[in-house]
């Protein structure tokens, strides 16, 4: 590897990771996020749709940083390179895939880390001597029954692990990119 590949993997790569976050969490609609790990046809079309625009994201950016610095990229390698890295986003982002491997590598646990208990909230009343006072929690419902008492957030294991599965394959994919001629 010369000193160009070296300086193209280096500025590509940081590219890459800036789309990537630009694309799983700005350009990726409230629709694919929710829907892409269903096990189901609308699961599959909105992962799928996920992975076009992400990978749009990345071409986007890419093709400035090749345009801007003249950075020696093949068509190939590029296209090579970005086969893979939305062959193994939709992969993980379907969930329950990343999932099973996380729980074959002895990782189940950390995977559910911060995801909601399978707790509700229902109504307490609470009385205190003279000075009465209530204490009310509701149980609310949406379209699909209860809402857990707890909340999803992006500090869970499940987004640990996807981040790191995504960050893996973009360190893979920089490599293609750069050193297929």
């Amino acid at each position: 590897m010369n000193t160009a590949q070296v300086a193209t993997a280096g500025l590509l790569g940081f590219g890459y990771l800036i789309a990537h976050n630009v694309a799983d969490h700005w350009v990726q609609s409230g629709w694919e996020a929710e829907n892409k790990g269903r096990k189901d046809s609308i699961g599959r079309a909105a992962c799928l749709s996920h992975v076009v625009t992400y990978t749009f994201t990345l071409v986007a950016v890419a093709g400035v940083l090749i345009l801007i610095f003249h950075l020696p990229v093949t068509w190939h390698g590029l296209v090579t390179g970005l086969a893979v890295s939305a062959v193994t986003h939709y992969w993980a982002d379907r969930r329950f895939t990343l999932e099973k491997l996380a729980q074959l590598r002895g990782h189940g646990d950390f995977y559910k880390l911060g995801q909601p208990r399978d707790v509700t909230a229902h109504a307490v009343t609470r009385m205190t001597g003279e000075n009465a006072s209530t204490l009310r929690l509701r149980t609310y419902k949406d379209t699909h029954g209860e809402i857990p008492w707890d909340n999803p957030s992006l500090g869970t294991g499940a987004y640990v692990l996807d981040q790191s599965w995504h960050w893996f394959w973009i360190l893979v994919t920089t490599i293609v990119t750069v050193v297929i001629p």
